[in-house]
This record gives structure tokens, C-alpha cells and sequence, in this order.
């Protein structure tokens, strides 16, 4: 699969999902879109299948970050990184198909990190 970074961001509150997304854009990364649900996140990939995927485990939806993650690995192979206030929270079965957990707060040269690791 030829890298596009191509990043999605699944974050409910509105100022780190802006600061999330300016620091990406930065960065070199090519932000698909920002939503705040899981849902609007399946939306998204009707229209396009990005390279990565950052979640907040926490979304306050319907359907939350970790059940999200797992979709997005599963069906589309993307690369998932949940970001989270409670690391504790996402059990080790989530480790399957989540590629890194960032713990909130969290320094934005960790997060590119994981985003560069391979």
C-alpha cells in the first residue's frame, strides 16, 4: 500500500480536534476530515480510506472509540491510534487492532511519533 498520510480525526471535543488537526497539518499530514462521532467517521469512508485513524476512546457517542477502531482496522486496514484520558479503559483485546494509545494529555512530538513509527 503506497503511504498517502492521509489521517482522520475522531474527537468530540472541538479545540483538541482543531489543535489536533492544525498540528497534523504541520506536520506534513493530509488531514481527510475532522467529526466528532463514530458515525460521521463511517461516513467518511464512503468517500475515502485514510492511511490513519485518531480516535478518542471517549467519544460520547453512540458507538465509542475502541468499537470504531476495531471497524476501521478490520474492514479498511487502517491505522489506528485511540487517544485517551483513562489508558486503563481500553483493555488488552484492544490491542489488536489498535496500533498505539496515546494517553492524554499528551506531548504533540509523542503523538507524531506514533504516527511516524512503522
Amino acid at each position: 500500500m503506497q503511504k498517502t498520510n492521509s489521517v482522520l480525526i475522531v474527537e468530540d471535543e472541538d479545540i483538541q480536534a482543531r489543535n489536533l488537526s492544525l498540528l497534523l497539518e504541520d506536520s506534513g499530514y493530509n488531514v481527510v476530515g475532522v467529526v466528532p462521532t463514530a458515525e460521521d467517521a463511517l461516513a467518511v469512508y464512503e468517500n475515502c480510506v485514510p492511511e490513519f485513524a485518531v480516535i478518542d476512546f471517549n467519544l460520547g457517542s453512540a458507538i465509542d472509540g475502541l468499537t470504531l477502531a476495531r471497524h476501521l482496522s478490520e474492514r479498511y486496514s487502517t491505522r489506528v491510534v485511540i487517544v485517551t484520558g483513562n489508558p486503563g479503559a481500553v483493555v488488552a483485546d484492544g490491542q489488536r487492532f489498535v496500533r498505539r494509545l496515546v494517553s492524554k494529555p499528551y506531548m504533540a512530538e509523542d503523538l507524531l511519533n506514533v504516527l511516524h513509527e512503522n
